[in-house]
């Protein structure tokens, strides 16, 4: 197990993440890929094509966000972790119209329990915006805020994607040796 805080260098402006391996050797890695480059990084596409196709493992409700999880299908496959930090989501039912509401409402929670073990179809980033499309045609879809982090994702395989305040991407791709 490793802990991560992603920080940023006073000396240095490029985001770093501090991780601890299991000896307790302490190292820093910089993001892979920030700012409006991100973006466009074909790295990107390839990570949120690994993530559809999988299936809503567990998901839990907090005052501080929503996480959703998707445990690896096969031994190969790296477990992938969504935490949602925006107040509000944008959740679109079958059948119904996109509605704006509370991260941590009755709704979110409904909806979300009848899409456990639902395969994730689609993923999408565009400015800073999150959408998400399971199998049960639930559609989530997350706003970028202005002042703080509004989502990230994040797998097993030290993979890190934050939606930064103002929606711009800082992303930290899978180790070299996972």
């Amino acid at each position: 197990m490793r802990d991560a805080d992603p920080v940023t260098s006073p000396a240095e402006p490029r985001p770093f993440i501090r991780k601890r391996d299991a000896h307790g050797t302490v190292t820093d890695r910089t993001a892979d890929s920030a700012g409006p480059a991100a973006d466009t990084d074909p790295r990107l596409g390839e990570q949120l094509s690994a993530l559809s196709g999988q299936r809503l493992s567990q998901y839990s409700i907090a005052i501080n966000g929503v996480r959703l999880s998707f445990w690896g299908e096969d031994i190969a496959t790296p477990s992938r972790e969504i935490f949602i930090e925006q107040d509000n989501i944008q959740i679109t039912g079958p059948g119904q119209q996109p509605r704006l509401v509370p991260s941590h409402s009755d709704l979110i929670a409904t909806a979300l329990l009848s899409t456990l073990n639902h395969q994730l179809t689609q993923t999408l980033i565009s400015d800073g915006r999150l959408q998400l499309t399971f199998d049960n045609d639930l559609g989530l879809e997350v706003a970028p805020h202005p002042q703080w982090e509004a989502w990230q994702i994040s797998s097993a395989d030290h993979l890190l994607i934050v939606c930064t305040p103002g929606g711009q991407l800082t992303i930290w791709y899978p180790d070299q040796d996972s």
